[in-house]
């Protein structure tokens, strides 16, 4: 679609000039006239209609308010500009977060967390026509224009960079503590639905501090002694556990241990008296062997089981 304006025609050029010419043309269509002059004509090209027909001439308030979908409040009136408050699902540091629109005269601007929000970067235009219409499908926009989550602070150990704030991010019942960065613009682009952190916070994240993954003891010792028993290995596992204790009264003997030390010390009380002196192994002391003893209930006598074998012998 082309408009040609003849400048060699003086009774039109002094009636209006080329320069306000162009600026009809930058209110009737969406992109800047691109001009050529030949022949002594201006032609200007690749414009874009964006009127309606369903445009008011004389649009007022109440008209405005009722083009406004749910959720929507006209928060200012002027001459100037209208600006329309929605209130979204997110509150930072239990502060809501609002989108505002500030509507001037055939074009608009959003304001989040008190910064502009690059429209053009989002690939939405800034201009309008008044027109029920063209309202809604504005709020809509604005509406579905996703809001920067931040990255989440999670229990692990991490490292961050130095440039970023800690926040408190609410989403409905949901708190959560969030690391944001101090180039974050709190938008994003439509294709980070799925994703809802932008590339700033994103690389506030360096890298995990995780400690490696530590081995039980028993497999450390597995690794070094292959051909060992399992008493063995009990063994040592019950001296590396004990030793690491200040206090001996602390220790707290297997069943095993106590079971092989009080026969030992049942057998030769000397033999295991000198070997717990000498130190080349940490031994319960005799009197915690026999406060072992005592604490089991013994009946005194034979036992008759002993005999039962005796009784049956003849008769067979």
């Amino acid at each position: 679609m082309e408009v040609l304006l003849d400048t060699n025609d003086k009774e039109n050029t002094e009636e209006i000039s080329i320069y306000q010419m162009g600026l009809v043309l930058q209110r009737l269509f969406c992109v800047q006239p691109k001009r050529k002059i030949f022949a002594g004509k201006m032609a200007h090209y690749q414009l874009k209609w964006i009127t309606n027909s369903n445009a008011a001439a004389d649009f007022n308030y109440e008209t405005f308010e009722s083009a406004l979908p749910p959720g929507f409040i006209i928060t200012k009136k002027s001459l100037q500009c209208i600006e329309v408050l929605y209130e979204t699902e997110f509150s930072i540091n239990k502060n809501k977060v609002n989108k505002v629109i500030i509507f001037n005269d055939n074009k608009f601007s959003v304001i989040l967390k008190g910064q502009e929000v690059h429209l053009q970067k989002l690939r939405i235009s800034k201009t309008y026509t008044c027109s029920k219409n063209e309202i809604y499908n504005v709020c809509m926009a604005v509406k579905a224009i996703p809001i920067c989550e931040g990255f989440e602070f999670e229990k692990k150990k991490l490292k961050f960079k130095a440039n970023y704030t800690v926040e408190y991010l609410q989403n409905g019942n949901n708190t959560k503590r969030v690391i944001r960065s101090q180039c974050c613009k709190s938008v994003l682009p439509f294709t980070f639905i799925k994703q809802p952190t932008c590339k700033s916070c994103t690389r506030q994240r360096l890298s995990y501090i995780e400690p490696p993954i530590q081995k039980s003891e028993e497999e450390k010792i597995r690794e070094l002694m292959s051909s060992a028993t399992d008493a063995m290995i009990t063994l040592i596992m019950s001296q590396v556990s004990d030793c690491k204790l200040s206090n001996t009264n602390q220790n707290r003997w297997e069943r095993t241990i106590v079971n092989e030390c009080m026969n030992w010390y049942i057998r030769s009380p000397l033999s295991y008296i000198q070997m717990r002196q000498s130190g080349l192994l940490l031994l319960p002391s005799p009197s915690m062997l026999i406060l072992y003893k005592n604490s089991f209930s013994h009946s005194p006598g034979l036992s008759r089981d002993i005999f039962a074998g005796w009784t049956k012998k003849p008769i067979e």
